[in-house]
């Protein structure tokens, strides 16, 4: 099977059944962010690297604004009687965690005074065994309350910089030679800001929308005479076309096909049954409405399971935290949304097993937290502070503990406009030591300006 990957220096994406590409040269973009420059020559390899020999990070973000404060709650009494006052409709009671068993301890059995929503029950083996990292206040200074700023200043990595060209993960993938098999993909229907920049990446839904026309027949005709036209005209001189659209092209057929191929050798083996239980349970959550995030960690882990790519960044997203009102009982809710996120993610490490676990570190973000105080419509408002979760191997990471940065958990009686969850970790903070612990990447690019400070997310 062929495992030619995609070209480098140029970004192109699958949208479902549609292709868009972006024609910035290593070179134009750095020029216009100020990273590194990069020769723009294209020269596409065959993967030489198996994935248990690649160190992966999967990004999953809560797209919405997730309320923070009913997913990771505090315990300790006078935290957790400010909790209730504030929360008298929607807030999480003691005795509903108590009686499911989502209290957190810690390593040497203490109890840490956290504990998880009851919905979220399937993270607790996963926290048990030391596989999850919680940090319940994670965000960024003087930070934005839009949907749009906050989401674009958590994937371009750079607060405040809303035209920066380039994310964080395609600035990681320029600044470090890695196999150019298959090594940054998104599972949705456009490339995420973070993958976006030069260096390639594709997107799709999942695995079945992989195609570009029709049946499997005219989807390989589609396919040939993309790739014959792709062909020419990256042989053509430059003054009739422009070999850097040929080149990028071509590179997306072979990706495809890649993937295809490895399908239908039977190469991208089945879900482990217990992570399948797992899986079935998000289909199961509102009649499968958040059924397609259960699809994308199982697809995502059969690509990993398959061993014939280097998968080494992924984007998964999960939708609709945005609850403004009937948090508890609208259609898009965040209990079930919590349990989809649990449900799915635990399936997915699940899945992995020890030997592909190794080597992969999911992160859980999103654009912001929501306010400490429940409005007048039961839902919560754009807030500050937010709760990250990180998952991997217990020899990977520090696992069975809740973090919180230099300053201390602040509390909800020391709120950001007498409102919001003030923050004691930056994200960037826990995505560079991931970044350069994890991936092996310490390029000040990566992040600019910013000084990393400790986490201790890594063992």
């Amino acid at each position: 099977m062929s495992k030619k990957g995609m070209n480098r220096r140029n970004f192109l994406q699958l949208g479902g059944m549609s292709l868009a590409l972006g024609m910035a040269s290593g070179a134009q973009a750095a020029r216009r962010w100020g990273g590194p420059q990069r020769r723009g020559r294209l020269d596409p390899r065959p993967g030489t690297r198996a994935q248990t020999d690649t160190p992966t990070l999967v990004f999953v973000f809560e797209r919405g604004g997730c309320d923070g404060l009913n997913q990771t709650i505090p315990l300790e009494s006078g935290e957790y009687g400010l909790y209730q006052s504030y929360r008298p409709t929607i807030g999480v009671d003691v005795a509903d965690i108590d009686t499911v068993g989502t209290r957190l301890y810690g390593p040497m059995g203490e109890d840490l005074q956290w504990g998880l929503n009851p919905r979220m029950a399937a993270f607790m083996p996963l926290f048990e065994a030391g596989r999850l990292a919680v940090l319940p206040d994670v965000h960024y200074d003087a930070a934005s309350r839009s949907h749009f700023d906050g989401q674009t200043f958590y994937e371009k990595g750079v607060p405040f910089e809303k035209f920066l060209p380039t994310g964080w993960m395609n600035r990681h993938l320029m600044t470090q030679e890695g196999d150019d098999n298959l090594r940054a993909i998104a599972f949705e229907t456009v490339t995420p800001e973070a993958l976006r920049g030069p260096y390639p990446s594709l997107a799709f839904s999942d695995l079945s929308q992989l195609s570009v026309s029709g049946d499997a027949t005219r989807n390989t005709e589609y396919l040939d005479a993309q790739l014959a036209a792709y062909t020419a005209h990256e042989a053509a001189a430059r003054k009739y076309w422009d070999p850097t659209v040929g080149g990028t092209g071509r590179a997306l057929i072979e990706a495809i096909r890649a993937i295809e191929e490895a399908e239908a050798a039977g190469l991208l083996p089945a879900p482990d049954p217990a992570a399948q239980a797992l899986y079935d349970e998000v289909q199961g959550i509102d009649n499968g409405q958040y059924n397609y995030f259960g699809v994308r960690m199982r697809d995502l882990a059969r690509l990993i399971k398959s061993n014939q790519f280097s998968v080494e960044l992924a984007v998964v997203n999960l939708h609709s935290w945005d609850t403004h009102r009937d948090q508890t009982s609208a259609y898009h809710n965040h209990p079930n949304l919590s349990n989809a996120l649990a449900s799915g993610l635990a399936g997915f490490v699940t899945d992995l097993g020890d030997e592909f676990l190794q080597n992969v570190i999911v992160v859980v973000m999103t654009e912001f937290g929501r306010t400490s105080r429940e409005n007048g419509s039961t839902g919560t408002d754009h807030g500050s502070a937010m709760s990250t979760y990180v998952l991997g191997h217990e020899s990977k990471i520090n696992g069975r503990r809740v973090i919180h940065g230099p300053a201390g958990w602040y509390g909800l009686g020391d709120l950001r406009d007498n409102r919001d969850l003030k923050h004691s970790t930056d994200y960037r903070d826990v995505l560079a030591e991931i970044v350069r612990g994890h991936l092996g990447n310490d390029s000040p690019d990566i992040f600019p300006g910013f000084d990393e400070n400790p986490v201790g997310i890594l063992a």
